[in-house]
């Protein structure tokens, strides 16, 4: 992937896709009224957040819940962390 700078704090990439993705998308952006540009932005935001491991500030917060003696949230927090390191 391509990346330029532009002067917005934006970065302009380029990659490829296979034609019957392209066409989704071409669709999709025509219905939501939306660029095409911005819906990747979104679905690649989307995307890195929901497979992101790198902050383990969520399972430290669960186990600040446990430290606290309230175990209702902690568990509920510990199985969200695990769903998470399952990714």
């Amino acid at each position: 992937m391509k990346a330029k700078k532009k002067n917005n704090n934006n970065v302009r990439c380029s990659f490829s896709v296979d034609a019957s993705l392209a066409k989704k998308l071409e669709k999709m952006s025509k219905n939501l009224g939306k660029s095409k540009s911005e819906i990747l932005r979104e679905a690649l935001s989307s995307y890195i957040n929901y497979n992101e491991t790198d902050d383990f500030s969520f399972a430290l917060d669960a186990l600040n819940e446990l430290k606290s003696g309230d175990h209702g949230k902690a568990v509920k927090k510990l199985d969200d962390v695990i769903e998470k390191l399952k990714r």
